[in-house]
C-alpha cells in the first residue's frame, strides 16, 4: 500500500490544481469552470460549443459561456446560481466519475480510467546500454477490479460517504473521494478502513481516462506504463 502525503509530488501537483481553481473561480462574477450538456457529459468551458445549452452540475441553472479577451474560459448562469463554483465542479465531476465506472457493470472496458500510480516494481527495465528506462509509475485499469455496484455518497461500515464507491456483493472494493479544494485530512483518512483513493476534480476533467491520484491507500501494483506504450 502506498500513501501520498503532503511532503510528496501528488500533493505538490494537487497545490498547483487548486490554484488553477483559484484562477478561475477568481473575481466577483459567479464562474462555472465546467457545464453539463444535454446528453449529460460534463464539458470544460475551453472545449464547450458556442451556443450550444449547458447546466450548472450543481444547481442545474442554465449556463452561458464566456470565452474570448483575456478571461479565463468559464461558464456563468444566466440567473442568480444556488451554489459556489467549487459545489458546481464536485456535484459534476463525481457524475462523471460514476458515469465512468457504471460501463464496467455494463461488460464495457473502454471509457473506464485507469489510474497512475508509483511504480513498487523490483526489476526496473533498461535498454541496451543498461540505462535505467523505468518511468516511476505503473498504470491500474480500474476496468481489471472485480465490482457489480457503483454508487455515489454510499454509506460505508465505517460511516463514511465517499464520493463514489465501488462495492462486490455489497462490500466495499474502492472509494473514491474527488478533491476540489479540501482534500482527505489526516484524522478522516485514518478512519477510513476500506481501500481509497483521492482524485483532483479538474485533472479528472483534463485527462478523463487516466487519473494521477493526489492521495491513496490500496493494496494494488498495476502494470508497468511500458507495458502500455
Amino acid at each position: 500500500m502506498y500513501a501520498a502525503g503532503m511532503d510528496s509530488p501528488l500533493y505538490n501537483d494537487r497545490l498547483i490544481e487548486e490554484d488553477r481553481l483559484r484562477s478561475v473561480t477568481e473575481g466577483r462574477e459567479y464562474k462555472v469552470p465546467a457545464g453539463e450538456a444535454p446528453s449529460g457529459r460534463l464539458v470544460l468551458a475551453r472545449y464547450a460549443r458556442a451556443g450550444a445549452a449547458y447546466k450548472c452540475p450543481g444547481c442545474r441553472c442554465e449556463l452561458v459561456l464566456r470565452r474570448g479577451g483575456v478571461r479565463s474560459p468559464h461558464f456563468a448562469p444566466k440567473a442568480t446560481g444556488f451554489c459556489s463554483p467549487e459545489t458546481a465542479l464536485h456535484q459534476g465531476v463525481k457524475a462523471l466519475v460514476a458515469l465512468m465506472l457504471r460501463r464496467r457493470l455494463r461488460g464495457l472496458r473502454r471509457g473506464v480510467p485507469r489510474l497512475r500510480v508509483p511504480c513498487r516494481g523490483r526489476q526496473q527495465p533498461r535498454d541496451s546500454h543498461g540505462e535505467n528506462l523505468c518511468p516511476g509509475e505503473a498504470w491500474l485499469p480500474l476496468a481489471d477490479l472485480d465490482f457489480d455496484q457503483v454508487e455515489v455518497e454510499e454509506a460505508t461500515p465505517d460511516r463514511l460517504k465517499p464520493d463514489a464507491l465501488l462495492l462486490k456483493d455489497g462490500h466495499p472494493v474502492l472509494g473514491i473521494e474527488v478533491c476540489v479544494t479540501h482534500a482527505v485530512d489526516a484524522a478522516k483518512a485514518m478512519r477510513i478502513s476500506h481501500t481509497w483513493v483521492e482524485v483532483e476534480g479538474l485533472q479528472v476533467l483534463r485527462t478523463p481516462g487516466t487519473w494521477k491520484p493526489t492521495q491513496a491507500i490500496h493494496p494494488w501494483t498495476g502494470s508497468c506504463r511500458l507495458a502500455w506504450q
